[in-house]
C-alpha cells in the first residue's frame, strides 16, 4: 500500500501517518525531514531530496506526508495507491500549531527543528494562505488523472481505509 497525505502545517498529516504506519505495519515519511537539514537550519540540497524520494519510492510500501508542491510531486502522486487531502478548520489548525510551539518552547515536547514565535507565525501564514496550494495540488492530481479523498477529520481517513480493506480492526 502507497498512501500519500497531503495537508497544511497543523493539519494532523504527521499524526494520521503515524497512526496508519502502526496500523498497518508500513514505515511512513515526513516530506519536512526530506526538505530541511535540521542539524543546520538549511534547505537540503536538491539532487539529496530527489535522491531521498527516489529510494521511498522503489519501496513496495509507503506512507509519505507533507505539503510541499515540489517537482517530485509528480512521482509521488503516480506511485501512489491512495491520496488523501487532510484539510480541517483553519481555527483547529491554528490551535494545533500554537499549543505544539508552547510545548516545544517550554521543553515538553522534543523535537529537532526550531520552535519560537516566528515559525509560528510562518506557518500560521502558511494555513491562512493554504487554498491557493490547495487548488494546485489538486490541479496536478487531475494532471496525473488520478483522485484524491479530501476530509476535514483523520477519522474519516482511517474509516476510509478500514472499508477499501475489509479490515475492520484497522
Amino acid at each position: 500500500m502507497k498512501i500519500f497525505i497531503f495537508g497544511p502545517p497543523g493539519s494532523g498529516k504527521t499524526t494520521l501517518a503515524t497512526r496508519l504506519s502502526k496500523m498497518l505495519s508500513v514505515k511512513h515519511f515526513e516530506l519536512d525531514e526530506l526538505f530541511f537539514e535540521f542539524e543546520k537550519g538549511t534547505d537540503a540540497l536538491v539532487e539529496k531530496r530527489e535522491q531521498v524520494i527516489e529510494e521511498i519510492l522503489s519501496n513496495n510500501k509507503w506512507i509519505i506526508e507533507g505539503m510541499y508542491l515540489d517537482s517530485w510531486l509528480e512521482k509521488i502522486i503516480q506511485k501512489s495507491d491512495h491520496i488523501f487531502l487532510l484539510n480541517p478548520p483553519k481555527a483547529l489548525s491554528y490551535f494545533r500549531l500554537s499549543k505544539r510551539t508552547i510545548k516545544r518552547m517550554i521543553k515538553l515536547e522534543k523535537h529537532e527543528r526550531k520552535s519560537d514565535f516566528e515559525v509560528l507565525i510562518y506557518l500560521l501564514n502558511h494555513i491562512r494562505t493554504f487554498k491557493n496550494k490547495k487548488i494546485e495540488f489538486i490541479n496536478r492530481i487531475s494532471i496525473e488523472r488520478k483522485t484524491v479523498f479530501e476530509s476535514k477529520w483523520k477519522s474519516n481517513i482511517i474509516n476510509l481505509l478500514k472499508e477499501k480493506s475489509g479490515d475492520k480492526n484497522l
